[in-house]
């Protein structure tokens, strides 16, 4: 009798988890017993999609990222060539000024030079109170004074003459020399003015990319949260699935040709009900304790053999990741197809309570076989 009411208890129990599971608020769907398969499907299709929406992104993102990260290396570099060009247009319009003060310098020379010479033709050529100047020519005692007079005379306008060619080509010069400085001016100035648009165009470019890498961001999370909402669903569906089959069966439902719990007889099993350390414990004396992805450790501690080699009848153990929770998978081989290639029989890979057949096709994540 208290066997009896101990089931009925359980199921009980399992169908207030199921009506609880499918009236969550969270839970945006309601379905049938033999719809739980085709919607678990459909989620999981979702999430590939979204997956591959999510690697889409991904790369978009990293495209954006790329591009900000080398419009800031030729900004940089622009603003380099920029600081560089206003050095130099400092120096030309230094040399611009030091040229003009020369101009003014040299202008104001030739015009001393010119009054200067003027006041020394007047005092030759013309005749001063005196008349010496004349007098010195006309009286001349003989041809050699008189020559010795107009060499003199000639000697002084050819200094003078020279001496303003000279002012005057020098003038020239530092005229022209402006001349340059200016026209190099304005090309600097124009440089400057062509790396400025340059910058500003970078400046708005690199605003863009990191705009648009914002924006790839957020559609990521938007992605990731819709993701993990699709997962809780199927965390619930499985649920209740594991529970409308625990009521339905009195305690598990099996798929396929998995081997039932306890198949081989009675067996001491403390593990949680319908997880796949329970399962296995129904088929195999396990001694020890522990999650799952510690089954090897622990079975090696009670002096189990192990290796990497499937074999019937052996436990296989996988650690957490590769589809498996962060407990851990364990599973039951019951025929081996391969080096690499086994049929296992396990529960909770479904959903809890739900003992199922597949055929494993690669050592991924496999820790060990217990044999």
């Amino acid at each position: 009798m208290r066997r009896l009411t101990s089931q009925f208890r359980r199921t009980l129990v399992a169908l207030l988890l199921a009506l609880a599971v499918l009236s969550t608020p969270a839970m945006q769907f309601h379905v049938s017993a033999d719809q739980y398969d085709t919607k678990i499907a459909q989620l999981r299709q979702q999430i590939a999609t979204m997956r591959a929406q999510m690697g889409s992104v991904g790369a978009e993102q990293q495209a954006a990222a790329q591009a900000a990260a080398a419009i800031q290396q030729a900004l940089a570099q622009t603003q380099v060539q920029l600081a560089s060009t206003q050095a130099h247009l400092n120096a030309v319009n230094a040399e611009i000024a030091t040229t003009t003060e020369r101009l003014v310098q040299v202008t104001a020379q030739l015009a001393t030079d010119r009054q200067h010479l003027a006041t020394v033709m007047k005092s030759i050529y013309e005749m001063d109170d005196s008349g010496a100047a004349l007098w010195s020519v006309i009286n001349a005692s003989s041809i050699s004074d008189l020559t010795r007079s107009l060499i003199y005379l000639q000697r002084v306008n050819s200094s003078m003459t020279t001496l303003t060619n000279a002012v005057q080509a020098d003038m020239r010069t530092v005229s022209d020399l402006r001349a340059r400085e200016v026209t190099e001016q304005a090309e600097v100035v124009s440089t400057m003015n062509s790396l400025q648009a340059l910058q500003a165009s970078q400046e708005t470019q690199e605003i863009a990319y990191q705009r648009q890498s914002a924006a790839l961001t957020g559609q990521a999370a938007s992605i990731n949260a819709q993701i993990g909402a699709a997962q809780a669903q199927i965390v619930q569906l499985q649920a209740a699935q594991a529970a409308a089959a625990s009521a339905s069966s009195g305690g598990w439902v099996t798929r396929g040709n998995a081997l039932p719990p306890f198949n081989f007889g009675p067996r001491f099993d403390a593990f949680p009900w319908g997880q796949c350390t329970w399962y296995v414990a129904s088929l195999r004396d396990v001694p020890w304790n522990g999650d799952a992805w510690a089954w090897a450790g622990n079975a090696r501690a009670y002096g189990y053999s192990e290796g990497m080699t499937p074999q019937p009848e052996a436990i296989v153990v996988w650690g957490a990741g590769n589809g498996y929770s962060g407990y851990g998978h364990v599973a039951y081989v019951v025929a081996v197809t391969g080096p690499a290639s086994f049929i296992v029989d396990e529960a909770n890979y479904l959903g809890l309570g739900v003992v199922n057949q597949r055929q494993v096709t690669s050592l991924n994540d496999v820790e060990a076989f217990i044999y």
